[in-house]
């Protein structure tokens, strides 16, 4: 009995089903983006070779998608959104979509470029002689200054105020290895606490605080890691906490940063004898406070200008630059241009 014709009208059907996929795209605030236009590519799963992908060119519609057809053993593997007045996007298997994702509705935001401008921005990684951060010490942090204040660094005002205790809660290894190890050339001169700090688990807690009434913290839930501006571009005007506590354990693998969201903060605030807001200033931290025994990092935007709660830098207008007066290192930590 020959099999052949039978086996080749099955292929034939797979092939032709076909499965329907719909793409929506939005503004900040959750609007329709009409007429923007979109590149998107589609590979075959469990296929690595590029001559299987197929590309769809289309435009949004009044009410934002992009609704298309393909053969049901095809995913979505790239996306490129692009329309004047907002930041493009761009959208791949990074993000979840293809092999990691069966979804066939998706929906992705254009943020508008509102009014971008001069900040203060820069990555942060506070680092101190000896290598150990100062546990149980509160370090202020100027943002205008990109640095901390004494006996620390040189900045004048506190914009910000970090807190960090550790604790250690076991090993990570059996102790017959951690004997083999505390023996070892690269961990005999450790000290008894640098060598618990190598092997052990530790939890920790980031303590986040303000100087003055009216300033704070507030977590962003909006957050775009596909897109060129990650968060919406003005901070919001009310809301702040006057303290937030971030917890860390080393006994779980530590997030992707870059799906972390963000915050927005307000600082230097001025209080009206009636208890309201008289002159603040706003910035944003991108991403996660990440913290381990060696450093703190953040990477954070400011705004100069009181009031101002706009918050998309402006190509080249960084206004933190790198001179010789300042670390080596630190040059890549002020090289941002991403808004």
């Amino acid at each position: 009995m020959n099999l052949l014709p039978s086996l080749l009208l099955l292929v034939a059907a797979l092939s032709a089903a076909a499965t329907e996929f719909t793409i929506r795209i939005t503004d900040e605030d959750g609007s329709p983006v009409a007429d923007a236009g979109l590149r998107i590519v589609l590979g075959r799963r469990n296929d690595p070779r590029y001559s299987s992908d197929k590309l769809i060119e289309s435009k949004s519609g009044v009410d934002g998608k992009v609704v298309f057809t393909a053969n049901a053993d095809m995913c979505l593997s790239r996306i490129d959104i692009k329309k004047d007045g907002h930041y493009p996007c761009l959208v791949d298997e990074w993000y979840g979509i293809c092999h990691f994702d069966e979804k066939q509705s998706y929906t992705f935001a254009l943020p508008r470029r509102v009014q971008p401008t001069s900040l203060h921005a820069r990555k942060v990684y506070l680092r101190f002689t000896g290598g150990n951060y100062p546990e149980n010490t509160w370090i202020s942090y100027d943002f205008e200054k990109g640095d901390m204040l004494p006996p620390f660094g040189k900045g004048e005002v506190t914009d910000i105020r970090f807190r960090t205790t550790s604790v250690q809660e076991g090993w990570r290894m059996e102790p017959e290895a951690l004997a083999f190890n505390r023996q070892h050339p690269d961990y005999r001169n450790l000290t008894t606490e640098q060598f618990a700090r190598h092997f052990g688990h530790w939890n920790s807690k980031v303590e986040i605080a303000f100087p003055e009434p009216g300033s704070g913290i507030i977590p962003e839930p909006k957050f775009w890691p596909y897109c060129q501006l990650s968060m919406p571009p003005v901070a919001p005007e009310s809301n702040y906490q006057p303290n937030l506590t971030n917890n860390f354990t080393s006994r779980h693998l530590l997030a992707d940063e870059r799906k972390e969201p963000g915050f927005f903060l307000r600082t230097r605030v001025k209080m009206n004898t009636d208890g309201s807001i008289a002159s603040a200033h706003y910035a944003k931290i991108v991403g996660p406070i990440s913290y381990s025994y060696t450093k703190l990092r953040f990477t954070y935007y400011f705004n100069a200008k009181p009031n101002d709660r706009g918050l998309e830098l402006a190509l080249n207008k960084n206004r933190l630059k790198w001179d010789k007066s300042r670390p080596l290192e630190e040059q890549s930590d002020l090289s941002i241009n991403e808004p």
